[in-house]
């Protein structure tokens, strides 16, 4: 006799930061925190990713391109299951501004939001040439080995040039129209490497602008009494 499958018919709704569609999704069972766990275990960012979408692949009613959608939409959808499924708290080691000793502080991942212009945004780089991004995707990430390579650690400045590649989606000139993921890699970074300092300065901006998971408090420290703002970015913090 077939023994019965346990809560698989629980679902919830959310609102997609970047559009406002409305999915639905239910808890991680077992055999999905079981790839988190081992993907955890293995501090390897591809393997991470790869557990990340393959849960929300699973447990969204609605059939959505996990990877085509932005990061950020990526880690909400990610948090939300998680509170769903191992609870609506983690517990964050915080370093007192003061005295620099260490609190335990409980923080209340439902209230987590992101922060930011979650719109497209067109660089002008010159008046007669502009450059459509868009936000980096998960998709974006995987292919991008520079960033996320299993084997070597890349410098800042690699990372930053590879995302910037990565988000740049249309150039417009006074005569054409070209989609960027037409054009080779060389190309396009022969065309990054065209840019002068306040050209760069102005795509690179984008980047450090991308919309982040937050979480903003203020804690005690349980050491000297010391009242301290509490910022918490990224879902790293809450995987």
């Amino acid at each position: 006799m077939a023994l019965p499958r346990l809560n698989e018919t629980i679902w919830y709704d959310l609102k997609l930061p970047s559009s406002g569609e409305v999915i639905h999704y239910r808890p991680f069972l077992v055999k999905e925190q079981k790839i988190l766990l081992f993907a955890g275990e293995s501090n390897q960012p591809k393997q991470v990713i790869r557990a990340i979408t393959d849960t929300i692949k699973s447990c969204v009613q609605e059939d959505i391109d996990v990877m085509t959608l932005s990061s950020f939409d990526v880690d909400y959808i990610f948090t939300r299951i998680r509170t769903k499924s191992v609870g609506e708290t983690s517990d964050l080691v915080m370093k007192c501004t003061e005295c620099e000793g260490e609190n335990s502080v409980k923080v209340d991942i439902m209230k987590t939001e992101i922060v930011g212009d979650m719109k497209a945004k067109t660089v002008q780089l010159t008046p007669e040439i502009s450059v459509e991004m868009h936000y980096p995707t998960y998709q974006d990430l995987m292919a991008n080995t520079s960033v996320f390579d299993d084997k070597e650690t890349p410098t800042a400045s690699d990372a930053s040039m590879n995302l910037i590649i990565s988000c740049m989606k249309t150039l417009y000139t006074e005569d054409e129209r070209i989609d960027m993921k037409n054009e080779s890699m060389q190309e396009r970074i022969n065309f990054i490497d065209s840019l002068n300092s306040q050209q760069f300065e102005k795509v690179g901006q984008f980047i450090q602008d991308i919309p982040k998971l937050t979480f903003k408090d203020k804690f005690t420290c349980e050491h000297c009494g010391h009242e301290n703002d509490m910022l918490v970015e990224g879902m790293d913090s809450f995987f």
